[in-house]
């Protein structure tokens, strides 16, 4: 995915338009629509995959995804539309389609655009059948899922979409003290961060250069590392192991200490550094787009930093991976303001992006940076001036105590 919009969409009554560069970047104040940005992509990964066949009412976004957290079609409907707006852009190429939905009715779509080589058509559907679309003087299209369109080009890409996408959300489960490994034990970090250890297990076996990268970030922030061997395993009868997910002193390498007791900053970054070092090394697919609520979690604002800085070498010396951001942090934003002076990432490998809400209609603006990484645009002036204003309401509150 190069570009998605969305209109329509929770609090978005108004189209807005998301350029995914290497870094995408979203700041904005709680409640103001964020997370609902951020969220569309996971939700559209997974609503691009194999999943209309076993629905009890035919819909095309997937109402099972993790990102929508139980919500149906109108739940997720601007209170002031009537239609749930997406169009997805992969250079050339190009999928639109507005969604409706009414009372227990299937899900359908009433109007379809599709670009190719620079060339849009629109269809509209069938009388006959809901999942036919035609255009005047075209062949017609068959959609009844994403997954399974007609047109091969469009049918490609999201495809690939769909395998493409990797979400942590803001609510991350703490790191188990120990995993088992062995038959039937599947790999792979979810949204919660579940399957850290088992993940790590199997990149440690399969790819050491990525679990080095791993410790890299663990020894820079914490001076420990993790240790995964055969002398923290118990062999069972069953055709599994037992491991504990610890770390260790880098200087004595004794006393291992379980990842979960390293710090709660420490554990819920965990997820993320690995899937930046997956990424960077090939093993979540060959464009892979990692989607992150709140990386700074539970972080020191050092540590904060340094974690902004991992994650910008991560993108450094990559052509294919997008990192999409969700964040309050005013230390993550003064790592990316230093990177562009160090040249460290580029002003066309940044996209950022201020989202606000008035009167319950959310709304976004571009943010960009100078060639010396001054704010331009429509950034507030007050946000991360609260230490400020504390400051100066203290020092007002000692001279009247005076």
């Amino acid at each position: 995915m190069d570009t998605i919009s969305i209109k329509g969409f929770k609090g978005f009554s108004e189209r807005v338009d998301i350029d995914l560069k290497k870094l995408t970047i979203f700041f904005g104040y709680n409640n103001s629509g964020k997370s609902a940005l951020l969220r569309a992509i996971p939700l559209l990964s997974d609503s691009f995959k194999d999943h209309a066949s076993n629905l009890y009412t035919h819909s095309y976004l997937d109402y099972t995804s993790s990102s929508l957290r139980g919500a149906i079609h109108s739940d997720i409907l601007n209170e002031n539309s009537k239609d749930i707006d997406f169009e997805v852009t992969w250079q050339s190429n190009c999928i639109s389609f507005s969604l409706r939905q009414n009372a227990h009715e299937h899900e359908f779509i009433n109007k379809l655009g599709i670009t190719k080589e620079g060339i849009t058509k629109n269809y509209l559907p069938s009388e006959q059948n809901f999942s036919e679309f035609e255009c005047d003087g075209e062949n017609s299209i068959s959609l009844e899922s994403f997954f399974s369109i007609s047109d091969t080009c469009i049918r490609e890409k999201i495809r690939r979409s769909s395998a493409s996408v990797s979400w942590i959300s803001s609510i991350r489960t703490s790191p188990p003290r120990s995993f088992d490994i062995g038959l039937g034990i599947k790999t792979g970090v979810n949204y919660k961060g579940e399957g850290i250890g088992e993940t790590l297990w199997y990149i440690k076996g399969n790819c050491p250069d990525a679990f080095e990268l791993i410790n890299t970030w663990l020894l820079e922030t914490t001076g420990r590392k993790l240790k995964l061997d055969s002398s923290s395993t118990q062999n069972v009868s069953t055709g599994r192991a037992t491991v504990k997910l610890q770390t260790v002193d880098n200087a004595i390498e004794s006393s291992p200490v379980d990842i979960i007791d390293s710090g709660e900053g420490i554990a819920q970054a965990l997820p993320v550094v690995t899937l930046c070092s997956m990424a960077k090394f090939g093993l979540l697919g060959e464009a892979p787009i990692i989607t992150i609520e709140q990386p700074e979690l539970h972080l020191h604002p050092q540590a904060i930093v340094t974690l902004a800085e991992f994650m910008i070498n991560i993108l450094k010396d990559m052509e294919n991976i997008k990192l999409v951001i969700e964040t309050h942090s005013e230390s993550f934003l003064l790592a990316i303001q230093s990177a562009i002076v160090k040249r460290e990432i580029s002003n066309d490998d940044l996209s950022c992006y201020w989202v606000e809400k008035e009167d319950n209609v959310s709304s976004i603006s571009n943010i960009t940076f100078d060639d010396v990484g001054y704010i331009q645009g429509n950034w507030p002036q007050s946000v991360f001036r609260e230490i400020i204003a504390q400051s100066k309401e203290l020092l007002q509150a000692r001279e009247e105590r005076e």
